[in-house]
């Protein structure tokens, strides 16, 4: 369980269907990336890192051009959405990602 803002509860009642990946950083910190979507469309990315205690460390989102985000598919499985947030996540936690689930 962790301590959510207020960034958080205006992407979920945005995006109440968003699908959450959940990465974990080298230094003990846990980020959860998820994609806003609208028609199809991605229109925001949701960044959140927390401490390995589920305590708030930062939340936040990522927009682009009115059109919505490319998603595009990787032979990984993530969505272009994914880097994107991963990126995020690793300048929010100052740590590189380890695993993700």
């Amino acid at each position: 369980m962790y301590i959510r803002s207020n960034v958080y509860q205006l992407f979920m009642q945005q995006y109440p269907d968003a699908h959450f990946v959940t990465v974990y950083h080298e230094n003990g910190r846990v980020s959860e990336i998820a994609s806003g979507k609208r028609e199809g469309k991605v229109e925001v990315v949701f960044v959140g890192t927390y401490e390995a205690t589920g305590c708030l460390v930062v939340e936040s989102r990522i927009t682009e051009d009115p059109w919505g985000l490319p998603e595009t598919l990787c032979s990984a499985g993530p969505m272009h959405y994914y880097s994107m947030g991963a990126e995020r996540a690793m300048t929010h936690a100052n740590s590189p990602i380890c695993t993700k689930r």
